[in-house]
């Protein structure tokens, strides 16, 4: 059984999206922001290839996975939340990058890949 419904995440997420990012900065404070470029460079990703960034928020890996696969590849970012994912659509326009896009989408019950 989940804590929340999936309306009850997005009315959470709608009412932190405009101070997230200054909220996980805390984090990067407290020394938890090296994990991030880890975490991306675990992926062993190429120039060229395409990742799926499921649960992308408001799209703080964007630019890690974008410098890991180049212009010539695709990061897709995903997320359940239309203002998180607003968010995300503001950054991607600042950067100038057309190789990303977000899309709404509800990943609960999205089978995980196996290796």
């Amino acid at each position: 059984m989940a804590i929340l419904s999936k309306e009850e995440v997005r009315r959470l997420y709608r009412r932190t999206a405009a101070f997230y990012d200054a909220a996980v900065w805390l984090y990067r404070v407290a020394g938890t922001g090296r994990h991030r470029p880890h975490a991306v460079a675990a992926l062993q990703l190429r120039p060229g290839d395409t990742v799926v960034d499921m649960g992308c928020g408001t799209g703080l890996n964007l630019h890690l996975l974008r410098a890991a696969v180049g212009p010539g590849g695709r990061v897709v970012g995903v997320d359940l939340t239309d203002a998180m994912l607003e968010r995300a659509r503001r950054r991607i326009e600042r950067a100038g990058w057309d190789n990303v896009e977000v899309v709404e989408a509800d990943l609960a019950g999205t089978p995980s890949p196996r290796r």
